[in-house]
């Protein structure tokens, strides 16, 4: 009889342990909440560091040139490229660009410029006209 008892007292044991819900519902809604909490935070700094960033491509050979946190620092790179290219090639040169952002809402925003620069001998000239076009202030 005792054997019967203890066994049935078991059983009753083992339905406590694992098959009650409410021993297991409290932790597993706090993991989830903090998991929850984790990923909506990682999610925020990679959204956050990409609604920052102007990416500047050569619209030439669609290579990328750099990532900026202004659009006005991704125009000025595009000048110094551009009168760098100016300066080793000595002839007036064609310059395209793309600035690329993603706004919050994950659209993209691309601005595109095609610029015809010269003459070499008139760096100083060049620099300062560039700075005269629409994104530079």
């Amino acid at each position: 009889m005792r054997d019967l008892w203890t066994a049935k007292r078991r059983q009753q044991a083992h339905q406590k342990r694992h098959h009650d819900t409410r021993s297991c519902a409290p932790r597993t809604a706090v993991i989830h909440k903090w998991l929850v909490r984790r990923i909506r935070a990682v999610v925020r700094v990679i959204v956050e560091a990409m609604a920052g960033r102007f990416r500047l491509y050569d619209g030439r050979t669609t290579r990328l040139l750099g990532a900026y946190r202004t659009r006005a620092s991704a125009w000025a790179a595009a000048d110094e490229h551009l009168l760098t290219r100016l300066a080793a090639s000595g002839d007036w040169v064609v310059g395209e660009y793309l600035v690329v952002s993603r706004c919050v809402a994950a659209s993209l925003d691309v601005e595109a410029q095609i610029t015809h620069l010269g003459p070499a001998d008139d760096l100083e000239g060049c620099r300062r006209w560039l700075g005269t076009l629409p994104g530079r202030a």
